[in-house]
C-alpha cells in the first residue's frame, strides 16, 4: 500500500489530526477531504501534484474547500482514525457537507467514516482502496459467505464486514467512485465487488499499479466531480 517503509516515529495518536486547508473554509459549503495511504504523509498530496490539480478548481468553485489530512498508520493501528476524523474534521465544521477521497488505506478510512456518518458525506472517491488482506484470505471468505460476522472476528474483520455491507447495500444513498490501476494487487477485490453489481458505484479502471502516478491520473478525472456538484 504505497512505497517505502512505515515510519517507526509517528506522532502520538491521542493528538488531534494535523491537516492543511486550501480555499476559503469559512464561506465554503462543501469540503473535500483527502486521506493518504499507509506509507504516505500529508506532504505527498503537494509533492505528487494533487494540490496543483485542485487549485484552479477551488478558484472556479469558491463554495468548495479542500482539506489534506496527515492520517498516518498510527491512527489506524490504535483504532482511533474514525473518532479523530469525526471530532477534528466533521464536528469542527458542522455546517459543511463532505466528499472523502481516500488512497489505499485512506480509502478504507473513508469507508469507515461513511458507515458511521453517511448523513454528512455526500460522495466517496476511493483510489485503490484497501478492502481486504493481500493474501486474499478475506476475499475467500467473502466469496463463500459474504460479509457475515463470525465469532472471534477481530476489529479488522468487523470493520471490513461493515465496509462491504455498506458498499453492497441497495439502499445506500452515498455515491461511490472506485478508481484503480489494472495491475493493482487488490484488483481481485474490485472484480468481486463489480461482479456483485452494486448500485450507485462507478468503477474507473486505468493502466497502472498501486502507485502515485496512477492515483494522480485518477485524481485529474475525479477532482472536478468532487467540487462541481454536491
Amino acid at each position: 500500500m504505497g512505497s517505502g517503509c512505515v515510519s517507526l516515529f509517528q506522532p502520538k495518536t491521542e493528538a488531534s489530526l494535523p491537516y492543511e486547508i486550501y480555499g476559503d473554509i469559512g464561506s465554503a459549503k462543501h469540503v473535500t477531504v483527502l486521506l493518504p495511504g499507509i506509507r504516505d504523509r500529508i506532504t505527498d498530496f503537494t509533492d505528487k501534484g494533487f494540490i496543483t490539480i485542485a487549485a484552479p478548481l477551488l478558484e472556479e468553485f469558491p463554495d468548495n474547500a479542500l482539506i489534506t489530512v496527515d492520517a498516518h498508520w498510527g491512527y489506524y493501528r490504535e483504532r482511533v482514525i474514525d473518532q479523530r476524523l469525526a471530532e477534528d474534521i466533521l464536528a469542527r465544521y458542522p455546517d459543511k457537507t463532505f466528499t472523502f477521497v481516500g488512497i489505499s488505506l485512506g480509502g478504507f478510512g473513508s469507508l469507515l467514516m461513511a458507515t458511521k456518518h453517511s448523513e454528512r458525506i455526500d460522495k466517496l472517491m476511493l483510489l485503490s482502496p484497501f478492502m481486504g488482506d493481500d493474501d486474499y484470505k478475506y476475499l475467500t471468505r467473502l466469496k463463500k459467505t459474504g460479509p457475515v460476522d463470525r465469532d472471534g472476528d477481530e476489529d479488522l474483520e468487523s470493520a471490513l464486514n461493515n465496509a462491504w455491507r455498506f458498499m453492497s447495500d441497495s439502499k445506500r444513498k452515498t455515491p461511490i467512485y472506485l478508481g484503480y490501476g489494472q495491475d493493482d494487487d487488490f484488483v481481485p477485490y474490485y472484480d468481486h465487488l463489480r461482479a456483485m453489481k452494486p448500485e450507485n458505484i462507478q468503477f474507473l479502471e486505468i493502466r497502472g499499479d498501486h502507485d502515485w502516478e496512477t492515483w494522480r491520473t485518477l485524481w485529474k478525472t475525479l477532482a472536478p466531480m468532487a467540487m462541481m456538484s454536491y
